[in-house]
């Protein structure tokens, strides 16, 4: 039975490295044109995240979003898509 859930946290964590990325990456997209048009569909948060899939299976790896705030040398708010790690997960 380990060998089974062992075979299966890869396989998540896999998929998270693989398929993930584009879809993280479309909607960090998809934010920063609504923010463009000075809308925010997601007042005051400042990290899309989620610890398991489809509400059941825990997620070993994958990434998240995050807003930037403006900086000194003028690059704009915006989301990014970045690692989720042990130090970040469900910040």
């Amino acid at each position: 039975m380990t060998d089974r859930l062992n075979a299966a946290d890869a396989l998540y964590a896999t998929a998270a490295e693989v398929d993930e990325p584009p879809l993280w990456q479309a909607l960090a997209d998809a934010l920063n044109a609504l923010s463009e048009y000075g809308l925010n569909p997601v007042p005051d948060t400042r990290v899309i995240d989620t610890d398991y899939v489809h509400g059941s299976c825990k997620r070993p790896a994958g990434k998240r979003l995050a807003f930037r705030s403006p900086d000194d040398q003028g690059t704009p708010p915006c989301w990014v898509v970045e690692d989720r790690n042990d130090a970040t997960r469900g910040a």
